[in-house]
């Protein structure tokens, strides 16, 4: 049996800005975390399922430097406490970061640049950090 527990949330600022967030924790809910697709429970050797803890979430904020062009910072985090017979390949913790500026000149149309930064650790000890940036268009017809 597994059990969990979740809080989301936004905040609109008086100045039109928004914070927004969610936390997630419990045993066996992996796949509602990120990062955790296949990590809610794992088998022992006796044949029986055994759940994993975990928790994470992020926070967001969204900045409107004019009524066309906006920012968004946001940090997230997830972590398990895993099995001795989890996956070595399985993430233990997740972090990552996430910065942008959003351009929407028209109401059909949207142009936006992202930095993103991640780091991951598994179950075997190893550990990476990745970094790219992307770039978005949007048109309506």
């Amino acid at each position: 049996t597994g059990w969990g527990f979740n809080h989301t949330g936004s905040y609109r600022l008086p100045w039109d800005d928004r914070v927004t967030w969610y936390m997630n924790f419990g045993d066996g809910i992996g796949r509602y975390l990120d990062g955790g697709r296949r990590q809610g429970v794992t088998v022992n050797p006796q044949g029986k399922l055994e759940t994993q803890f975990g928790y994470g979430g992020f926070v967001s904020y969204r900045h409107w430097w004019t009524k066309t062009l906006s920012s968004s910072i946001d940090f997230g985090t997830s972590n398990f406490k895993l099995n001795p017979e989890a996956a070595k390949s399985a993430n233990k913790h997740l972090y990552s970061s996430n910065l942008n500026m959003i351009w929407e000149p028209g109401n059909r149309m949207l142009f936006g640049i992202e930095y993103i930064l991640g780091r991951r650790e598994v179950h075997d000890g190893r550990k990476g950090t990745i970094s790219r940036f992307q770039f978005t268009s949007r048109f309506l017809f």
